[in-house]
């Protein structure tokens, strides 16, 4: 049910925001924090994905139907044409820029491997539901995703919030 304003809150609304201004293209995401390491920025980024992938003690919960009802998708990553030597790094560069931008749920496109060879069906989807337990400190989950977003060919990702004590 839809209530239109009253001209009190239409006025209220007025003087409240009247002062306020966007934000500048560059400042609508928050900046994404490195590892201060004295490398060059590829050792640096590749450093930082290093000591993130083995410093979690978390576990990946299992996601039922009531998490899944009313999910917003904040990012989508599409693995169509990655290699498996690429899925790794790029789903580990993703996570960790998800977790820092706070997003909630994240869908990832692994395709069904429909059109890969018959040894390799599905592989992709495979390899990553395969190393997102190693990448919990960023993935509280994830699940098949519903037919309207891919359903076999996609996963729903719920990513971990970043707790103050870990924003240093």
């Amino acid at each position: 049910m839809k209530k239109d304003l009253t001209p009190e809150e239409k006025a209220l609304w007025q003087s409240a925001s009247s002062d306020v201004k966007p934000l500048a293209p560059s400042l609508k995401h928050p900046p994404i924090l490195a590892t201060k390491v004295s490398q060059s920025p590829q050792g640096v980024r590749q450093q930082s994905l290093q000591q993130t992938n083995h410093q979690s003690s978390y576990q990946l919960t299992n996601l039922d139907s009531r998490q899944l009802k009313n999910i917003v998708i904040d990012d989508t990553l599409d693995f169509h044409g990655y290699q498996i030597s690429q899925v790794e790094r790029a789903l580990a560069r993703f996570l960790q820029t998800s977790q820092q931008r706070s997003y909630r749920w994240v869908l990832m496109i692994t395709g069904k491997g429909l059109h890969s060879s018959e040894n390799q069906q599905g592989s992709i989807k495979q390899t990553i539901q395969d190393l997102l337990p190693r990448y919990s400190q960023f993935v509280v989950g994830f699940s098949m995703a519903k037919p309207l977003h891919g359903g076999g060919g996609a996963l729903y990702v719920k990513i971990r919030r970043l707790r103050s004590w870990q924003k240093k």
